[in-house]
């Protein structure tokens, strides 16, 4: 029987359904139900058209009712019933009368038409899945079926989502009235859960009300549902305006329920209220109505599909952190396409194919790469053979990372060079230690470190012109190889010589680097004093024929001061940051620029917010 009957029997949700469902079928306009939150029967009595005994063995005492072939698809109404008589059936092959057998194993018919009211027992068999024992037959007036068991579980739910549940079904049909204990199911109950929005038409105001009758199992239970004078104009489509608004066959198509009230149609509606006549006033109406429901489903699918995915982040909350953030990034991306192509996918099977596809990322110390390959066009991947075709690894690791030292500095060097409040100057000196490549391919051959007595030769003499303690002109974390001044910092840097023993012998070149901070102009002044460290270094022991090569950079530099001054083996070269930057950018081959060109990794802000540790404590406290 389980296999047979599915969730009907599995999910109280279903099963309560299909019951009311029944009712719907019979002809009924009211539904009362009994749903007991504790202890208690479930009793699902409707004023249907009933059954004989004879149509209720027949119908009920089968696994496969064709009620096609026997009733047809449109419903039978009790004699004087004021029923909606375009009411189309649900039931195709008789499988919603077993629901009950998800809450009890054994429960009681009582059903009434022709003026006999029947009692039937229906209780499980040892031979077959079930058997009915039929328990009295008397006169009676009226007509309805009454279903009562004694249930087992109804697995916690409570009176407000049986409700709500039935609402989301069945509301947009004003001649079918169900109440739940002593709770009618209608507007006003369900107003809280409900989301409404106004439509303003030529021709009036237009009120919508969307239902999610998640877990609908076809399309006759979607669609739009026009309300005139609270009566059901025609039948439930999704087809309105220039077309379909919804595939009534999809996960959403069966789900989505909007009852659109127009009262100011009344003249427009066809006398056998089987739909509206094609006037210009409804097309009118129809088109405004069908513009703002696509707007609010497209937000409803938004919103659907991100909780949905960031339900799935957070249940693989652990094995998507140890990914890299291109990783992430791409899972984030397969779980939007995913619910994108396939939109009745399930939460639990959407969360199981991201298991599935983190644990391969996983799968060995090779993820990354395997990752990073996986989002190469075949044109990189060509390139990438090449490459590998010419450099081991490992040499083409130390060149792309000595490019990204250079590129750092290129970068932070932008940031601050015309920014006069920068305090960074005196955090680059140390970068230009390793920096000095800038300034010309001469440099590269040659190993420049800092030289702590020269900078202390060059820290003295600016103490005495500035006539200040030399302690003053250390860096804020008293680093001796640099000197800091209020609109500057000065570098002093060597590179060793070598004898004819081709031993280090003395110093071989001594450079200076003076870095003004940002908007400052060179002038005559910064030049002369540029040469006083030259001729203070002489003295302090640097030999006559050592270059010493002084650089001061700046914002810019006025005209009368740009010309080099040379002095013997040495030369100051006042120069404009902007002029330093564009020979960085010439000698790493402009990449920065070409990379700034690049699309970068977009950080999916869903992943980003469920696997950081403090967002997530916080949001699992609440």
């Amino acid at each position: 029987m389980r296999h047979h009957a599915g969730s009907i029997i599995r999910d109280p949700r279903y099963a309560i359904t299909e019951l009311v469902a029944n009712a719907w079928d019979a002809g009924a306009t009211v539904v009362q139900v009994a749903w007991p939150e504790a202890r208690g029967d479930i009793v699902v009595s409707d004023n249907g058209s009933g059954m004989t005994e004879q149509e209720f063995l027949s119908r009920w005492n089968v696994l496969n009712y064709n009620r096609l072939e026997t009733q047809g698809n449109t419903v039978e109404f009790p004699p004087g019933s004021s029923g909606n008589k375009h009411r189309r059936a649900f039931g195709r092959n008789g499988i919603g009368r077993h629901a009950v057998f998800c809450f009890a194993a054994t429960y009681t018919v009582v059903t009434t038409k022709n003026g006999v009211r029947t009692t039937a027992l229906v209780q499980p068999d040892e031979e077959q899945p079930f058997k009915i024992q039929i328990l009295s037959k008397e006169p009676s007036d009226g007509h309805g079926t009454i279903i009562q068991c004694v249930p087992g579980d109804c697995s916690g739910l409570r009176e407000t989502e049986v409700v709500k549940l039935l609402g989301s079904k069945f509301i947009y049909e004003p001649t079918f009235q169900i109440h739940v204990n002593d709770t009618p199911v209608s507007f006003e109950t369900l107003n809280g859960d409900v989301p409404t929005f106004t439509v303003q038409t030529p021709h009036g105001m237009v009120e919508v009300y969307r239902f999610d009758a998640e877990g609908g199992r076809t399309s006759d239970q979607s669609g739009v549902a026009w309300w005139v004078n609270d009566r059901l104009v025609g039948k439930r489509s999704w087809d309105i305006g220039d077309g379909a608004l919804l595939d009534a066959r999809t996960g959403i198509g069966k789900r989505l329920v909007y009852v659109v009230k127009a009262n100011f149609l009344v003249d427009d509606v066809k006398a056998d209220w089987s739909g509206f006549a094609a006037s210009t006033r409804y097309l009118e109406v129809e088109n405004c109505v069908a513009d703002e429901l696509r707007r609010d489903i497209h937000q409803f699918l938004t919103l659907t599909r991100r909780d949905r995915k960031r339900g799935v982040i957070a249940r693989n909350r652990d094995t998507l952190k140890k990914l890299p953030p291109l990783a992430q990034a791409h899972v984030a991306r397969f779980i939007e396409d995913v619910q994108r192509e396939s939109p009745t996918i399930s939460e639990r099977d959407l969360a199981n194919v991201v298991t599935v596809l983190a644990n391969l990322e996983l799968a060995n110390t090779g993820y990354s790469l395997i990752e990073r390959l996986s989002t190469l066009s075949p044109e990189d991947l060509d390139s990438l053979d090449e490459i590998l075709a010419e450099w081991s690894v490992g040499d083409a690791k130390l060149v792309l990372n000595e490019l990204g030292r250079r590129l750092r500095l290129i970068e932070k060097l932008q940031n601050i060079i015309d920014d006069p409040r920068a305090d960074e100057l005196h955090d680059l000196q140390p970068l230009f230690e390793r920096g000095l490549w800038i300034f010309g391919p001469q440099f590269e051959s040659l190993s420049f470190t800092s030289n702590r007595s020269l900078t202390t030769v060059v820290r003295r003499l600016l103490a005495k012109r500035h006539n200040v303690d030399e302690t003053r002109l250390m860096t804020p974390r008293r680093r001796p190889d640099f000197v800091v001044l209020p609109t500057s910092s000065v570098g002093v840097y060597t590179a060793d010589g070598f004898g004819r023993d081709h031993e280090v012998d003395e110093i071989g070149h001594v450079m200076v680097v003076e870095l003004k901070r940002g908007g400052f102009a060179i002038t005559d002044d910064e030049v002369n004093q540029a040469q006083a460290y030259a001729r203070e270094l002489r003295r302090a022991g640097v030999p006559g024929d050592t270059p010493i090569t002084c650089y001061v950079l700046g914002s810019n530099v006025n005209a009368d001061s740009q010309d080099e001054v040379t002095m013997g083996a040495a030369r100051v070269i006042p120069r404009a940051y902007r002029v330093v930057l564009q020979q960085a950018h010439q000698r790493t081959f402009n990449l920065q620029k070409k990379l700034a060109a690049l699309v970068p990794i977009e950080v999916d802000e869903d992943m980003r917010e469920l696997l950081d540790d403090n967002l997530f404590d916080q949001a699992s406290r609440l």
